[in-house]
């Protein structure tokens, strides 16, 4: 949902703060110049997240031709980032086992 709805910020927030509940790491990848959600508002529903009890890493990044909802189509920004946070996921679960 993106912030041109009067709601967003009311509903995103309430969203958030139960994924805060989800007892595993989430990863967040966002782009600069996102039309639908600035930057801005991306951290302040991380931060609601994490506020609720929820953790991960946040990365941004600058994305070819300007717009950040490209940003999962720039794989080599983000690639080391998924590959370290999958990895991490796993160990987790080994430990579980």
């Amino acid at each position: 949902m993106g912030e041109g709805c009067r709601n967003a910020s009311e509903i995103i927030g309430a969203l958030f703060r139960r994924g805060g509940m989800f007892p595993h790491p989430v990863l967040w990848l966002c782009g600069h110049r996102d039309p639908l959600c600035s930057l801005d508002h991306s951290r302040a529903n991380f931060a609601a997240l994490e506020t609720a009890g929820g953790k991960g890493p946040f990365f941004d990044f600058e994305v070819t031709g300007g717009n950040g909802r490209r940003v999962m189509f720039s794989e080599p920004l983000w690639i080391g980032h998924v590959d370290r946070y999958l990895n991490s996921i796993g160990a987790e679960a080994k430990q579980q086992l």
